[in-house]
């Protein structure tokens, strides 16, 4: 299960906002930030805020995992999934030593940083511009989706796609933070592995259970059992 916390993050001011402006300007390829977080994390609006300025940068593809076990602080979060929770367990045993924590963002599957630290979400930024990933083209067909895959990727991955809602503000009345008012960015609303895959240049047609509220997909490419991110692409409805 590892050691579950939560972290106090520091705001970093304009040096981190600068760190993170040159640092995304500098790489035109995908960018996946997976901020896993949750409404009764009293230290978390604050990298909400930042996943939600971050997502508007074209390479970006933003997706905000809300966990499941800060539920028991009289209140359940409205976005939580236990996905989610899982997923970030597996970045835990990789990347943390088993440690996993609220603000956390994982950069392309490989960098973690507190999620509210400007200037440590920079430097996470900066590290993962070491493995560039590839871009996934996405078309939407009627009843599904076509995708355009480069070739030169890893034997024995996987094909999974997220569903995310852009923006809800949630009234929160119970727990850490009781009282609020927050808005969420980019929060997900299903997980859906579809595919082993080669590595060979291809297209799949696929036809994932997307919800109806969802307003857009983001298709990654990862090795398999959850590691290291190689491809990404979006679709925005």
């Amino acid at each position: 299960v590892g050691t579950i916390i939560a972290v106090h993050g520091a705001w970093s001011g304009q040096i981190g906002n600068r760190a993170i402006a040159d640092t995304l300007s500098k790489n035109d390829a995908p960018i996946v930030l997976e901020l896993f977080t949750s409404q009764s994390c009293y230290s978390c609006p604050p990298a909400d805020t930042l996943l939600g300025d971050l997502g508007q940068n074209d390479n970006v593809i933003p997706l905000s995992c809300h966990v499941t076990y800060w539920n028991h602080l009289n209140w359940k979060d409205t976005f939580s999934q236990e996905f989610c929770t899982q997923r970030q367990r597996v970045y835990g045993s990789r990347i943390t030593n088993g440690r996993v924590f609220t603000p956390q963002l994982i950069v392309n599957g490989r960098e973690s940083a507190v999620g509210s630290r400007r200037s440590e979400v920079a430097t996470a930024l900066r590290k993962a511009n070491a493995s560039t990933l590839k871009p996934i083209n996405v078309k939407e067909r009627a009843g599904g989706y076509d995708l355009s895959l480069q070739k030169g990727l890893n034997d024995h991955v996987e094909l999974v796609v997220f569903s995310y809602t852009n923006e809800n503000t949630v009234t929160i009345p119970r727990g850490e933070n009781g009282g609020k008012r927050l808005t969420y960015h980019y929060s997900v609303l299903s997980m859906e592995r579809i595919a082993d895959w080669d590595g060979a240049e291809r297209e799949f047609k696929i036809n994932p259970d997307i919800p109806n509220n969802a307003d857009g997909i983001a298709i990654l490419v990862q090795e398999a059992g959850g590691k290291h991110i190689l491809a990404a692409g979006k679709l925005d409805f």
